[in-house]
């Protein structure tokens, strides 16, 4: 069965995922829910005082996203992973503070990293990157087409198939390819804030994850998921690890 249980997660709050059968989430937590999330790219993610000067301490050919930075190459995190090449190449994307406002989805094979700013990546409250979307599944008038992973954030996984949770006691079908075998995301709070009549609807709604991994490895560091309904599912040949969330 793909649903082989399902498990309370304390990741800035009480929220409840979903764990395919051959992906057991694991996760790390701080004192008081603080996590000693890791200091690896700390100098990189700290905002810099001087233009031009954002990618200092940088792995080198990091891309910068940033809304408001007019030397970014990006303002959208979709169009940074949009831009990577299709190999096995090692990929650091640097986040400039901000809400964004978009649907991510990561299918590429090669590892990549997406860098928050913030001045303590030690403390998730001090998060400075907010990724968020507004999408439900509503379960009394969807469709044979329609799944929960059509209602997420952030996907990590190789396509929409490999994504797909389906419905029985089977779920969905089993793919044959693997996605990104590294991923990791460092202090970036993530939202699914479901939306009904232009208005975010504070209760559940229907299907809405924050986060979907399935045939990848993630790891996630000083990073928060919300939702109100299903926030993170870790599917079929997904591994997750939860470090200082």
């Amino acid at each position: 069965m793909i649903f082989s249980n399902i498990v309370n997660l304390s990741i800035a709050g009480l929220i409840a995922a979903s764990v395919g059968q051959a992906a057991p989430a694991a996760r790390n937590n701080g004192k008081n829910g603080k996590g000693s999330a890791s200091t690896t790219y700390a100098e990189c993610q700290r905002p810099k005082d001087v233009q031009g000067t954002q990618l200092q301490g940088c792995p080198n050919n990091t891309l910068y996203v940033s809304q408001t930075d007019p030397q970014s190459g990006f303002g959208s995190i979709q169009q940074a992973i949009l831009s990577l090449p299709n190999d096995n190449s090692s990929q650091v994307i640097l986040i400039g503070p901000g809400s964004y406002h978009e649907v991510v989805n990561v299918t590429r094979k090669g590892p990549v990293t997406l860098l928050g700013m913030t001045y303590d990546p030690t403390n998730w409250e001090n998060n400075l990157v907010k990724l968020w979307s507004s999408s439900f599944i509503n379960q009394t008038t969807q469709t044979a087409g329609q799944d929960n992973a059509d209602a997420v954030t952030l996907t990590v996984s190789p396509n929409r198939a490999a994504s797909l949770i389906g419905a029985g006691p089977a779920g969905a079908p089993l793919q044959p390819e693997f996605g990104n075998v590294d991923f990791k995301i460092y202090n970036i709070d993530v939202a699914n804030r479901a939306t009904v009549n232009g208005k975010e609807f504070m209760g559940q709604t229907g299907p809405s994850a924050a986060l979907i991994v399935a045939y990848s490895n993630f790891s996630s560091y000083g990073s928060t998921y919300r939702s109100w309904q299903d926030t993170v599912f870790v599917g079929r040949n997904g591994s997750a690890l939860f470090y200082g969330s």
